[in-house]
């Protein structure tokens, strides 16, 4: 969230306040006369949290404008070079450091919208605005970022219903990525694609999706270190799932309830593993390497530190893997995954 928040802000300030007085030349003066709205670019940091389709509305006239006015070597399409050296040369306010998360977003757009990942046709801007506006209504509306961030004691029921709230909101947010979506065999560079955001005051969030990265596997399939436009649309399928047991995940444990909601919540967390279960990639090939009792530990230790102290005890959990899995290798196949 946090990434797109910053993705967002800066194409708007980019483009709007391209618009701005500084900017003299014959073309920049007609973009300046031709538009219709003047919209606050750090209204878009708040896509989550506050309703923001005006600002939404005008983004998508800037870019549709700078496409019609910048020649490019793709007439029709909007060009992340040709972009770069507009903002290189008129905007000296901008950090340089923030031209290789740009060229992020290009790329993910080219994941679900068959586009060449340095451009984005004109015809697919339209398209990107009104899903980004379906996503800030719901999440709004639902109050997504307020309920995941809230670390306040709840009763059971009072979380039953936020869950529900998210689930509703990314059930929405999966048909909203599907109905953008192109089939297309586009593909992107996972680690080339984290290292464009490394200098976004995240590295430790950075360095925890590389640790994630085989948890992809599990569920996509493929190379855990590429992410293909087909795998992004399974993605989409299931986003309403993953969001409703991360959910549970955060916020369960501090969750109070009566001794008699304990059976509905075993039953709860039944259903999270039936569902986790349900959308492992089904490997081609059962003794294909999915991950490793490292990776697992490296993920413990980040989001469960009070239990890091369970990587002293690996040759014991291997010697428990040989009893129930008659395999004592540290490596896990995607068969013993999804037994």
């Amino acid at each position: 969230m946090k990434l797109y928040r910053h993705l967002l802000f800066f194409l708007s300030l980019c483009l709007l306040a391209g618009c701005g007085d500084m900017l003299m030349s014959k073309k920049e003066k007609k973009m300046r006369q031709m538009m219709k709205c003047s919209a606050d670019p750090s209204a878009l940091s708040k896509i989550f949290t506050e309703n923001i389709k005006p600002e939404l509305a005008c983004l998508g006239e800037s870019l549709k404008l700078f496409v019609d006015i910048v020649k490019t070597d793709r007439p029709g399409n909007l060009s992340y070079k040709e972009l770069s050296v507009y903002i290189k040369k008129n905007l000296d306010s901008v950090d340089s450091s923030l031209f290789e998360p740009l060229k992020g977003f290009f790329e993910i757009n080219s994941l679900l919208s068959g586009d060449d990942p340095l451009y984005i046709k004109k015809e697919n801007i339209n398209s990107l605005m009104t899903m980004l506006a379906l996503i800030n209504e719901v999440m709004v509306e639902n109050r997504v970022a307020e309920y995941f961030t809230d670390d306040s004691t709840l009763d059971y029921q009072e979380h039953s219903k936020r869950k529900a709230a998210v689930f509703n909101a990314f059930v929405t947010m999966e048909r909203a990525l599907r109905d953008f979506f192109k089939s297309n065999n586009n593909e992107i560079d996972l680690i080339a694609f984290l290292k464009k955001f490394e200098n976004m005051d995240n590295s430790d969030t950075l360095k925890n999706s590389a640790n994630l990265l085989f948890i992809k596997k599990m569920f996509l399939g493929g190379d855990k270190k590429i992410l293909t436009a087909r795998e992004l649309r399974r993605v989409t399928m299931m986003l309403g799932d993953v969001s409703k047991i991360a959910y549970d995940i955060i916020h369960l444990p501090n969750v109070r309830h009566s001794q008699n909601e304990e059976e509905e919540i075993i039953e709860s967390l039944k259903e999270n593993l039936e569902t986790l279960t349900r959308n492992l990639h089904i490997h081609p090939h059962e003794n294909e390497p999915v991950m490793t009792l490292d990776d697992i530990f490296a993920v413990v230790g980040h989001h469960f530190p009070q239990f890091g102290f369970l990587s002293q005890y690996k040759k014991s959990i291997l010697k428990a893997k040989e009893i129930f899995l008659n395999n004592n290798s540290p490596i896990f196949t995607a068969k013993e995954v999804k037994t």
